[in-house]
């Protein structure tokens, strides 16, 4: 019974989030998103709150900000290029930026399998960890990019390199990837050990429709709320940086990311 109260009071957190600063007129366009992205619940969230709220600012990082709107595009365009690329194993090395939520939601949105790397492993843990994840793509921050080792997928630099490959098709991943199969075969994320005991392991989360109850829970236990500003300090390969990074989507919450955690930093964000 405590866990189904914790439910619905997440439940009820999004519902009184959608309501607020719905835009009426918008509605068939949100629908019809929620159609086309019916493959994962945070595709559909995402495709709605950019029908409805375009203007409102969805992240920032220490470079940039993109609205809703912009969000939305961008992980569409993504979507779709991984969709009829890759094998749906989809790694990405980078820093708290907004390019790895960028990755991160058009990988599940593509029915993919999103795989975040610790950019504090080594190259021979990195090498290894591609391996036995079937990888074939990995997005890197220059930073990083020497630690793939032999890695012999395709490799994508943030930067000029990933801006070039949004260019592509616009279509939605759906119409690009035209298989149920594959869309059902997407279970989740893969989140690593820090390898302190020997290697890193790696543990599936589902992100998918079963994946939609606890995040309904956690929410429930979270104060966020629509016009919040939540700062993620935590990095996102990590399953706190996930957290403050994936359920405020649901919520419209602004995320800010941030690379290195300072205290300072975090209260003046908070300030403004």
């Amino acid at each position: 019974m405590g866990a189904a109260a914790e439910i619905l009071g997440g439940a009820v957190s999004i519902g009184a989030a959608a309501t607020r600063g719905f835009v009426p007129w918008r509605l068939p366009a949100a629908l019809g998103s929620l159609v086309e992205h019916r493959a994962t619940p945070f595709g559909a969230l995402l495709a709605v709150h950019a029908a409805t709220r375009p203007h409102q600012v969805a992240l920032a990082d220490s470079s940039h900000s993109l609205t809703w709107a912009m969000f939305g595009d961008r992980v569409d365009r993504l979507a779709a290029v991984l969709a009829s690329t890759t094998n749906g194993r989809i790694a990405f090395m980078l820093p708290n930026r907004i390019e790895a939520v960028e990755v991160l939601c058009a990988s599940t949105a593509a029915g993919g399998t999103p795989i975040p790397v610790n950019t504090r492993f080594h190259a021979e843990e990195v090498e290894r960890l591609l391996r036995e994840q079937d990888v074939d793509i990995v997005f890197v921050d220059g930073e990083f990019r020497d630690r793939l080792g032999r890695f012999a997928g395709r490799v994508v630099q943030c930067g000029d390199e990933y801006e070039k490959l949004l260019t592509g098709p616009s279509e939605t991943p759906q119409r690009q990837l035209g298989s149920k199969s594959r869309l059902a075969e997407a279970s989740g994320i893969v989140i690593h050990t820090s390898g302190t005991t020997g290697h890193p392991k790696g543990a599936e989360r589902d992100l998918t429709q079963n994946g939609v109850l606890p995040t309904l829970a956690f929410l429930n236990r979270v104060p966020a709320r629509a016009d919040d500003v939540v700062v993620v300090p935590a990095p996102v390969f990590h399953a706190l940086g996930l957290a403050g990074a994936v359920p405020p989507l649901a919520l419209v919450a602004t995320r800010v990311l941030q690379e290195k955690f300072d205290p300072f930093e975090c209260l003046e964000i908070l300030a403004r």
